[in-house]
């Protein structure tokens, strides 16, 4: 998943497996494999990957592509956590909020577990969420 965002809001979560295609219009890309920021990129996610990257204007958009205009806001990579203790709706969301798309749980719970088939179904808005135990 990516995140995108405007001064450490997070205002937009995106590619996940299976939604329609997603193209980020005019943002800042940060490479964090090469440790810099690419300004003006247009960015094509299509069933939850990165399929192209270019500069804004240079990439032809499909017709259907839900687009994002995100001049000024910057798009990386979702981070992962790991080793996490979940255990409400809340808790998710602040996960969200700090950048995590992906998390593991370490508490195997019935209620946690619960959680995972909401975030997995669209109802409730998530990480996508591994449990151990």
């Amino acid at each position: 998943m990516l995140l995108l965002a405007t001064a450490g809001v997070l205002p937009a979560v995106a590619g996940a497996a299976g939604s329609p295609q997603t193209t980020f219009v005019g943002v800042h890309v940060v490479d964090v494999r090469r440790g810099v920021v690419v300004r003006d990129q247009t960015v094509i996610v299509s069933d939850g990957r990165i399929v192209r990257v270019g500069p804004a204007g240079e990439l032809q958009i499909q017709a259907a592509a839900q687009v994002v205009e995100a001049r000024g806001r910057y798009l990386a990579p979702g981070l992962m956590d790991m080793h996490a203790h979940v255990s409400s709706a809340e808790d998710l969301a602040l996960y969200l909020a700090n950048g995590a798309t992906t998390i593991r749980s370490m508490w195997g719970h019935p209620s946690t577990l619960e959680l995972r088939a909401a975030v997995a179904a669209g109802r409730v808005p998530g990480p996508t969420l591994f449990v151990a135990g």
